[in-house]
Protein backbone atom coordinates (compact mmCIF):
# COMPACT_ATOMS: atom_id res chain seq x y z
CA UNK A 1 0.00 0.00 0.00
CA UNK A 2 1.54 3.28 -1.13
CA UNK A 3 0.44 6.51 0.58
CA UNK A 4 0.24 9.85 -1.24
CA UNK A 5 0.05 12.93 0.97
CA UNK A 6 -0.26 16.58 0.03
CA UNK A 7 -0.90 19.91 1.75
CA UNK A 8 -4.70 19.62 1.58
CA UNK A 9 -6.50 16.42 2.55
CA UNK A 10 -7.70 14.23 -0.31
CA UNK A 11 -11.47 14.19 -0.84
CA UNK A 12 -13.84 11.78 -2.54
CA UNK A 13 -14.16 14.30 -5.38
CA UNK A 14 -10.36 14.19 -5.82
CA UNK A 15 -10.56 10.41 -5.96
CA UNK A 16 -13.20 10.54 -8.69
CA UNK A 17 -11.05 12.97 -10.70
CA UNK A 18 -8.06 10.58 -10.84
CA UNK A 19 -7.40 9.01 -14.25
CA UNK A 20 -8.59 5.44 -14.77
CA UNK A 21 -5.14 3.83 -14.65
CA UNK A 22 -6.24 0.37 -13.53
CA UNK A 23 -5.09 0.95 -9.94
CA UNK A 24 -7.35 0.81 -6.91
CA UNK A 25 -7.25 3.80 -4.53
CA UNK A 26 -8.81 4.58 -1.16
CA UNK A 27 -8.73 7.71 0.99
CA UNK A 28 -8.18 7.15 4.69
CA UNK A 29 -8.23 10.22 6.93
CA UNK A 30 -7.34 12.52 4.05
CA UNK A 31 -4.42 10.43 2.71
CA UNK A 32 -4.66 8.73 -0.69
CA UNK A 33 -3.56 5.08 -0.71
CA UNK A 34 -2.84 2.95 -3.76
CA UNK A 35 -4.18 -0.43 -2.73
CA UNK A 36 -2.47 -3.64 -3.72
CA UNK A 37 -4.40 -6.50 -5.26
CA UNK A 38 -5.61 -9.26 -2.98
CA UNK A 39 -3.28 -12.18 -2.34
CA UNK A 40 -4.23 -15.86 -2.44
CA UNK A 41 -5.06 -16.07 1.27
CA UNK A 42 -7.41 -13.07 0.99
CA UNK A 43 -9.17 -14.54 -2.05
CA UNK A 44 -9.60 -17.91 -0.31
CA UNK A 45 -10.93 -16.20 2.83
CA UNK A 46 -13.46 -14.19 0.81
CA UNK A 47 -14.57 -17.34 -1.01
CA UNK A 48 -15.06 -19.20 2.27
CA UNK A 49 -17.00 -16.28 3.76
CA UNK A 50 -19.29 -16.20 0.73
CA UNK A 51 -20.01 -19.92 1.15
CA UNK A 52 -20.87 -19.35 4.82
CA UNK A 53 -22.80 -16.08 4.52
CA UNK A 54 -24.77 -16.55 1.30
CA UNK A 55 -27.32 -19.03 2.74
CA UNK A 56 -27.88 -16.74 5.74
CA UNK A 57 -28.33 -13.66 3.55
CA UNK A 58 -30.81 -15.51 1.31
CA UNK A 59 -32.71 -16.86 4.32
CA UNK A 60 -33.06 -13.31 5.65
CA UNK A 61 -34.29 -12.06 2.26
CA UNK A 62 -31.06 -10.16 1.68
CA UNK A 63 -28.18 -10.46 -0.71
CA UNK A 64 -24.42 -10.81 -0.58
CA UNK A 65 -22.27 -8.70 -2.90
CA UNK A 66 -18.64 -9.59 -3.59
CA UNK A 67 -17.77 -6.94 -6.18
CA UNK A 68 -15.71 -3.96 -5.10
CA UNK A 69 -17.91 -0.86 -4.79
CA UNK A 70 -17.74 2.38 -2.84
CA UNK A 71 -19.44 2.15 0.55
CA UNK A 72 -20.25 5.25 2.60
CA UNK A 73 -20.78 5.45 6.35
CA UNK A 74 -21.79 8.72 7.97
CA UNK A 75 -18.75 10.44 9.47
CA UNK A 76 -16.25 8.02 7.92
CA UNK A 77 -14.13 7.72 4.79
CA UNK A 78 -15.61 5.85 1.79
CA UNK A 79 -14.21 2.33 1.56
CA UNK A 80 -14.24 -0.52 -0.96
CA UNK A 81 -14.81 -3.78 0.93
CA UNK A 82 -14.35 -7.16 -0.75
CA UNK A 83 -17.82 -8.24 0.31
CA UNK A 84 -20.91 -6.77 1.92
CA UNK A 85 -24.35 -7.98 2.88
CA UNK A 86 -27.61 -6.12 3.13
CA UNK A 87 -31.25 -6.72 3.82
CA UNK A 88 -34.23 -5.82 1.65
CA UNK A 89 -35.19 -3.08 4.09
CA UNK A 90 -31.81 -1.34 3.70
CA UNK A 91 -31.59 -1.35 -0.11
CA UNK A 92 -31.31 2.01 -1.83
Amino acid sequence: MVATQRDAPWTYEDLLALPDDGQRYEIIEGTLYEMTGPNGAHILTVSNLVLLLLPLAQLAGGRLITAVADVFFSGADPVQPSRRAGSKARRT
